[in-house]
């Protein structure tokens, strides 16, 4: 399994960096400033004059270096970021992407095991606790009725203190009584609880990966932009000797994940040729 590197604190801004794109050319560049910068800045990136996880100057520090207007550097930026090499962070500033962490579909780990396997130290905020009704296809999805009670938990997932992913599991009631009441859900696993206390250990589960953006309530909570990118996942958890036991979705950052899976080409069947003796 790939390893995620843990993240670091921002560097600062390298000194190296050319304080003119077109710096050491002889012949005079013809193309536009903006197309300038975003050059000069992508090839810092690909060569790592700009780590993962550095942060960008803003648009008036960078307009005052170069002596160009905050449009030419907005604009140059805004390719970057159309292009995957810079993120935009709410409050926060413009970053070159950390490395991505793969989410491996044909494995059924928890977020926390997930993220203790790479390094990384895994937390939660619990944003809903709560028993609640569902509608027809997802009561028929778990195999309850449209009047019981479910269990339903939405955590905010971190890892080292950084927004990853805004998980929900829903869970019948009746298969786990008292669990609405814990109050260790912030850094407990769901996965471990329900195995250990519930006898409801994860078997096989089926997955549906959409790509979505980011409306504006789930933005916020993840920190991005909004209409960012976000990988949306559905899933549907069976255990041994019980059945579908969650329906779980989650939203991760599109800046912070990537999926990965192994695929094979079906063989197909060789049909034997008959000899013949003449």
């Amino acid at each position: 399994m790939e390893q995620a590197v843990r993240p670091v604190p921002p560097p600062t801004f390298p000194v190296a960096m050319n304080d003119t794109p077109s710096a050491g050319s002889s012949a005079p560049d013809e193309r536009p400033l903006y197309a300038q910068l975003r050059d000069q800045l992508a090839d810092d990136i690909s060569t790592g004059r700009l780590a993962p996880g550095a942060r960008i100057p803003s648009e008036r520090a960078l307009s005052t270096r170069y002596g160009w207007n905050r449009l030419t550097v907005r604009q140059a930026l805004g390719e970057l970021e159309g292009a995957g090499l810079l993120v935009r962070r709410r409050g926060s500033g413009t970053y070159v992407p950390g490395q991505l962490i793969q989410k491996n579909l044909r494995g059924l780990a928890s977020f926390s095991e997930d993220m203790r396997q790479r390094g990384l130290i895994p937390s939660s905020r619990v944003l809903k606790q709560e028993l609640a009704l569902l509608d027809d296809d997802r009561a028929r999805l778990l195999g309850v009725e449209r009047h019981e009670a479910v269990f339903v938990l939405q955590r905010l997932r971190l890892a080292d203190n950084v927004p990853m992913a805004l998980e929900t599991a829903v869970v019948p009631a009746s298969a786990c009584p008292g669990l609405v009441d814990r109050t260790d859900l912030d850094t407990a696993s769901l996965y471990d609880i329900l195995g250990h206390d519930y006898g409801l250990w994860p078997d096989y589960a089926q997955e549906v990966v959409e790509a979505v953006n980011a409306d504006p309530d789930v933005a916020s909570m993840l920190g991005v932009p909004g209409g960012t990118a976000l990988l949306l996942t559905r899933r549907l958890t069976f255990a041994k000797d019980y059945g579908a036991f969650e329906y779980g979705t989650s939203l991760y950052c599109g800046d912070k994940y990537s999926l990965g899976l192994t695929v094979r080409r079906g063989q197909k069947k060789r049909e034997k040729r008959s000899s013949t003796t003449p």
